[in-house]
């Protein structure tokens, strides 16, 4: 397992010095080593007798004035697999989970609550609104455009955030991991 941690900065006010350079000092101080590039010479040899050949770009450089960490890339993952943010997956997720109808009547119901979507999804807001008639197509909080799910019209929250302090990514792939078993 790699840590990584970003450098903070004044300019962002999403990655402060304070909060960074004390998560750092703190692994330091119970004493998480630094990664060292011999560390990643010795991986490297080690992929390249499992790949019985040297894979081209296998190895990204991501330095700061802290710490420099490699990260080997593993080629034979689907290159497509990049990091969605956490919108773009929900919408996704959820896509294939209306197009596979595999969302049933009773979960349905338990996601157009704001206590259950709190609790199991992380979210301040029902995952699913049931749309009105009188409902345009854009309501605050909703993505816009209705999903048809079992002949019934929804807006899909779009309240998510990815965020050290608030993060839904976990709670909605836990959830979502329930549903597709």
């Amino acid at each position: 397992m790699v840590i990584f941690i970003p450098e903070g900065t004044k300019i962002d006010h999403t990655r402060p010095s304070s909060f960074y350079d004390g998560t750092y000092n703190y692994f330091k101080e119970i004493g998480i080593k630094e990664l060292k590039e011999k560390v990643f010479k010795d991986a490297e040899s080690i992929q390249y007798s499992i790949t019985a050949k040297k894979p081209e770009n296998n190895i990204r450089r991501i330095s700061d004035k802290k710490v420099e960490v490699k990260t080997i890339i593993n080629k034979t993952k689907n290159t497509s697999n990049e990091r969605l943010a956490i919108g773009k997956l929900v919408r996704s997720k959820m896509d294939e989970l209306i197009n596979k109808d595999l969302l049933s009547d009773q979960e349905i119901i338990k996601l157009q609550r704001a206590d259950y979507s709190r609790q199991t999804l992380h979210i301040q807001y029902p995952l699913l609104k049931r749309a009105l008639h009188s409902d345009s197509n854009n309501i605050p909080r909703y993505w816009a455009g209705k999903k048809i799910i079992r002949g019934n019209e929804y807006f899909i929250c779009s309240e998510w955030y990815e965020q050290p302090s608030n993060n839904d990514r976990p709670h909605f792939l836990a959830w979502y991991r329930t549903i597709i078993k």
